[in-house]
């Protein structure tokens, strides 16, 4: 029987506090095994961005647990689980526009220092090589999106939490990022 990678267990997450506060998710449970691809899906404002950033520590869970191989990682954890999460956890963010640093050029965005690696992951994602010295906001929604990938894809993660990673993409390269993906 194959390992659980993620597990999420009653898992609550809530903007805000006393009167104003706002349950975004209740009680939602989940487990992923090591190699499965899965998909979460609810309507819009269900919450599924909102579980995504609690897995990936961007935002403070207020009830339940999430489990990465069995280790819980939400709520405090030691400065060594925080920097192996960071290497092997990535995410895709469904906006890219506000997860990329509009100051940086897309060669450090994907990875300083790496430059073959750039190199192919832009390549990779059906951007050219030149375009690593560029500006995010040189390029189209879909091309964002595209750095996204790149830069999540490049450090080779374990676990990539992917927030609707296609929907700005033309079909035409949709299935060549899905095939990257798997």
């Amino acid at each position: 029987m194959a390992e659980p990678l993620l597990e999420v267990k009653n898992l609550q997450v809530t903007y805000g506090s006393g009167r104003k506060a706002y349950s975004a998710v209740q009680n939602a449970s989940f487990t992923i095994y090591k190699g499965e691809t899965f998909g979460l899906v609810g309507e819009s404002g269900s919450g599924k961005t909102t579980i995504g950033r609690a897995i990936l520590r961007i935002l403070p869970t207020t009830g339940g647990e999430i489990l990465y191989k069995g280790q819980r990682i939400n709520g405090k954890i030691s400065r060594a689980l925080d920097k192996q999460l960071t290497r092997e956890i990535q995410m895709i963010f469904q906006d890219p526009q506000s997860s990329l640093n509009e100051r940086a050029k897309v060669s450090y965005i994907v990875g300083e220092g790496l430059e073959e690696k750039v190199r192919q992951a832009l390549l990779d994602v059906g951007l050219l090589p030149e375009f690593a010295s560029r500006f995010p906001h040189e390029f189209s929604g879909g091309q964002r999106q595209r750095i996204g990938i790149a830069r999540a894809l490049i450090v080779e993660p374990e676990f990539i939490v992917a927030d609707e990673p296609i929907s700005a993409l033309d079909m035409s390269i949709r299935a060549q990022v899905l095939n990257l993906l798997r």
